[in-house]
């Protein structure tokens, strides 16, 4: 996963290129990605404190145009029980029953 995470960050350095070219292929590479690939590297990356600060910026427009232009697509995928599990932790919230 690590790996994963690390070729992601690649991916986004490549999306902020100022190369043409080097932005297109990493474009074309961010779109052959599965969706939950995607949320899952995105929100990886948006809660690495450690990570620049234009990469998690990206990472957050990137994700919110996933939520926003394939919202129906991807709401039927969500696992309400790990989303719920996820921000309890990510808060350090108390939830019960989940």
């Amino acid at each position: 996963m690590a790996a994963d995470q690390a070729q992601f960050q690649q991916l986004l350095s490549s999306l902020l290129s100022t190369d043409n070219d080097v932005r297109q292929q990493a474009e074309d590479a961010y779109n052959e990605l599965p969706r939950a690939v995607k949320v899952t590297h995105l929100l990886g990356s948006i809660h690495n404190g450690q990570q620049a600060e234009d990469h998690r910026q990206m990472a957050a427009v990137l994700l919110r145009r996933l939520f926003t232009s394939e919202f129906l697509d991807f709401y039927k995928e969500v696992n309400t029980r790990y989303c719920i599990a996820y921000i309890a932790k990510r808060f350090d919230l108390n939830v019960v029953n989940i």
